[in-house]
């Protein structure tokens, strides 16, 4: 074998041992309890909320040092973290369906950016259809087909000063399977 040979292999296999070594140290160190500390946590207790809400759970108590945690520069991810609302529309028979609000507007005239979307394939991910900009959105019925929205929007009258007001909508839809390369149709009707 040739010096560049060996010595490559050399230091591929040094490579791949001090791999092993972080690894098994980072498990090490996520496994072992975390050093004592001066007062011993009592057990979790429950502390009651207000009538009607369910009760809260104590703070936690970590019982190793862990590992930690690295931001992720990936761009998509932007995106993924300006959702601040989501709603699983679970009841459209085998169709992957939601209703999400992205924060992107102005916080103090109807800040979220509303959007259903309806799930196509890994390939092609979703048909994403624009609602609207609205304050909140809650939903208040969801058949196959059709979602019932109660919408908080900001209004603002002649001389500036900022209201709010709510209002009903009606999303319809067809049902069924979700065509790769044809758009849903989605119509969005005022209700009472």
């Amino acid at each position: 074998m040739t010096t560049r040979l060996i010595t490559a292999a050399a230091l591929l296999a040094a490579l791949s041992l001090s791999g092993c070594d972080r690894l098994t140290a980072a498990w090490t160190a996520f496994q072992q309890p975390a050093a004592p500390t001066a007062a011993t946590p009592a057990p979790p207790t429950v502390v009651p909320d207000v009538a009607g809400t369910p009760p809260t759970i104590a703070p936690l108590t970590p019982t190793s040092r862990g590992l930690p945690v690295k931001a992720l520069p990936d761009e998509t991810l932007q995106y993924s973290a300006g959702v601040v609302e989501l709603y699983a529309l679970d009841k459209q028979q085998g169709v992957g369906a939601k209703i999400f609000g992205t924060a992107g507007g102005d916080p103090a005239m109807n800040g979220l950016q509303t959007y259903i979307a309806f799930y196509r394939s890994p390939a092609d991910g979703w048909w994403v259809y624009g609602l609207g900009d609205f304050l909140d959105f809650k939903v208040l019925n969801e058949v196959p087909g059709q979602v019932d929205l109660e919408i908080e929007e900001s209004t603002m009258d002649a001389q500036g000063t900022i209201g709010s007001r709510k209002r009903r909508a009606i999303i319809v839809f067809p049902v069924g399977p979700i065509h790769e390369t044809q758009p849903v149709n989605v119509r969005m009707m005022p209700a009472d």
